[in-house]
């Protein structure tokens, strides 16, 4: 579509001209090959205007695509024709349908809502539902006089809008009332069906994905506020973790209109069927939409319908991919699935799944973490011969400890089990307890290995630093008061939160500039994790030098050149792991495929852990020294292992 100084075509096939029309043919085949309708979504990404020049609600939280403007009544036609041109191609490429997203605080929102939609005097304005929703019904008329009836037109579309920057002044958000007006509309206009969402101003992400509204505490509003989730948004779900959180809000839209309606927001039949089964079965709504299950499994539907739940690869819920609108231009990446966003890339060239080996290779793993366990299951779908050895009795110490930090809501557990179960699956040999050194591998004579050791503990050369702990045995603060974190990037936040919870005084003593305060986590869980630290009174004392750590606590010196003793009952080691390369080391000699991986390679996130062991035992059999896979030692890292500036919310 034709921006009016927004974004062009972003992370999207050209479909302005016909001579576009036959790749979309090709892709339209593809779905209808494997027996599957394919619908396109169509929206235009400027933000926050085209209805309105002056009132433009910017929050501190969210980028603006384009500047103000309001369009004339002749550009706002142009954009109509433009939408339906391009639908009519859709149609001609053999698409069964479009969907139109009037949500999303994108342009058609700016339209159906009075929060933007305040200054126009035509026949857009916002001075009745009718004229509210014309832009949208024009379309819709005007697609089903070129494609005729039984072309989809879904119509995406907000069952309610909140004000999350500033709380409580909703007065000009659509409410469910409304919205179940402009389901009427848009059904006499000749919709075919609904997808309902909702628009949280201030926070694009809580829109569709409702849950991160329960991070890091029920309500959470990004913005150090707490919601009440049933009153501020009509008919939120609030006890579900997030999990159907828009059913009771699209069941009431469904009762005010005679088609389908569907709703999105952490739909997800691997961890709740019943929910999802019994509200389709109670005709509160009649299909559901996910995207972040598939983004985390590819085959989630086909493994669904053969009721193998256990096989799914689980979307956890980091929010790893969703970067938009605050880090644009970020690749999309998942914790769980390497290849989404890599596959057919230098990385792998090959296919999202791993292609079987030519040559099949006993392959040792030396470690029984995140990047371990996925070399292991990789290795062994490509048919290698496959044996993982951990020092520790059981698998994956360290998801165990995050879980507990991390609490429930992001399902680290769930992802610790997945990989477990693919590991017997594929016919993985697990010998637990199993210390390794040089002779061990001697001994076992593999083709390859794959070291996936933990990280070492980095530390401080200060009077008392060795009664510190580390994070990892952070359990709960029973009897303790007062914590002092040293080192403030993802992994001394994430504590914090956790000892936040339980109502804990924690300071958190960084010593970089404030830049380093949530370092790689992700986008939206570091934006609006640290407003909630701030509200819950944690202090950050940035660029601070550690002086000592004594009886009474942690004695630093501040920027303002001040020396402060902050009191700690405990005093919590958060600063980032250092690479483990000591048996990577002693073993490079002992075959040509050694390979180092996750903490072992350079300390990070999971993602990035689970990624770099994809790549690498995809192309394990080649005759590569791993000593060249290491290469730039003490570059900044993506989760491919390739080099990449360092930018927030990278990983």
């Amino acid at each position: 579509m034709e921006s009016e100084g927004g974004i062009e075509g972003i992370n999207s096939m050209d479909i302005t001209k016909d001579e576009y029309i036959p790749a979309h043919e090709h892709i339209a085949k593809f779905f209808h090959d494997d027996d599957t309708p394919i619908i396109a979504q169509m929206f235009d990404m400027t933000m926050y205007t085209g209805s309105a020049f002056s009132t433009l609600h910017v929050f501190a939280k969210e980028t603006n695509f384009s500047n103000g403007h309001m369009q004339t009544t002749e550009k706002v036609q142009r954009e109509i024709s433009q939408f339906v041109d391009a639908a009519e191609r859709y149609w001609k490429a053999g698409y069964d349908g479009v969907g139109i997203n009037t949500s999303c605080n994108h342009y058609f929102a700016t339209y159906l809502s009075r929060f933007t939609n305040n200054e126009r005097t035509d026949q857009y304005s916002g001075d009745a539902m009718e004229n509210r929703a014309r832009v949208v019904t024009e379309i819709i008329e005007g697609i089903r006089s070129r494609c005729g009836r039984d072309f989809i037109v879904l119509i995406l579309m907000s069952g309610v809008e909140e004000n999350l920057g500033n709380l409580g002044d909703n007065s000009l958000c659509i409410s469910l009332e409304e919205a179940c007006e402009f389901a009427r509309i848009f059904e006499r206009a000749g919709a075919s069906c609904l997808h309902i969402r909702s628009e949280t101003y201030g926070h694009h992400c809580a829109g569709f994905m409702p849950d991160i509204l329960h991070v890091p505490e029920h309500g959470h509003t990004g913005y150090g506020t707490i919601a009440d989730l049933g009153k501020h948004f009509g008919r939120m779900a609030g006890q579900y973790e997030g999990f159907g959180s828009l059913l009771e809000i699209a069941a009431a839209i469904k009762s005010a209109v005679s088609i389908p309606v569907g709703t999105v927001g952490a739909m997800e039949p691997r961890v709740t069927p019943e929910l999802i089964e019994n509200a389709i079965a109670d005709g509160k709504i009649d299909f559901i939409l996910m995207t972040r299950p598939l983004l985390a499994d590819m085959h989630c539907v086909e493994k669904l319908r053969e009721e193998r739940l256990d096989e799914i690869a689980p979307c956890t819920r980091c929010m790893t991919c969703l970067t938009a609108p605050y880090d644009m231009g970020m690749p999309l990446y998942c914790r769980v699935n390497a290849a989404l966003t890599r596959a057919f890339s230098d990385d792998m060239p090959e296919d999202y799944d791993p292609v079987e080996a030519g040559e099949k290779l006993n392959v040792m793993v030396i470690g029984g973490g995140p990047a371990g366990m996925e070399a292991a299951r990789i290795a062994a779908q490509r048919g290698h011969s496959v044996t993982l050895y951990e020092k520790e009795d059981r698998l994956d110490l360290t998801m165990d400890e995050l879980s507990r930090i991390k609490g429930t809501h992001e399902r680290i557990q769930d992802h610790k089990n997945y990989l477990v179960r693919q590991l017997e699956l594929r016919g993985v040999t697990v010998r637990a307890g199993a210390v390794v050194d040089a002779g061990v591998v001697s001994e076992a004579k593999p083709d390859a290995v794959i070291v996936a050791v933990s990280g070492l503990y980095s530390g401080l050369d200060v009077p008392g630093f060795d009664s510190v702990i580390p994070a990892s045995a952070l359990a709960d603060g029973v009897g303790v008061d007062f914590f002092v974190i040293l080192g403030a990037q993802f992994q001394g936040c994430e504590a914090a939160v956790n000892l936040a919870r339980q109502g804990k005084r924690v300071s958190i003593v960084n010593t970089d500039s404030a830049d380093e305060i949530y370092r790689n986590g992700a986008t939206w869980i570091r934006i609006q994790n640290k407003t909630w630290l701030e509200a819950k009174g944690v202090r950050f004392y940035n660029n601070a030098v550690v002086q000592e750590i004594g009886e009474k606590g942690v004695t630093i010196l501040t920027d303002a050149g001040l020396e402060v003793t902050l009191p700690a009952d405990k005093v919590i080691n958060a600063i980032p792991k250092s690479s483990n390369r000591a048996l990577y080391e002693e073993i490079s000699g002992l075959c040509s495929r050694v390979y180092a991986v996750g903490d072992c390679y350079a300390p990070i996130t999971i993602a990035n852990a689970i990624a770099r062991a994809n790549i690498i035992v995809r192309r394990v059999e080649r005759e590569e020294s791993g000593r060249a896979a290491l290469s730039g030692e003490g570059e900044v890292y993506t989760a491919s292992g390739l080099r990449h500036p360092r930018v927030p919310g990278a990983f």
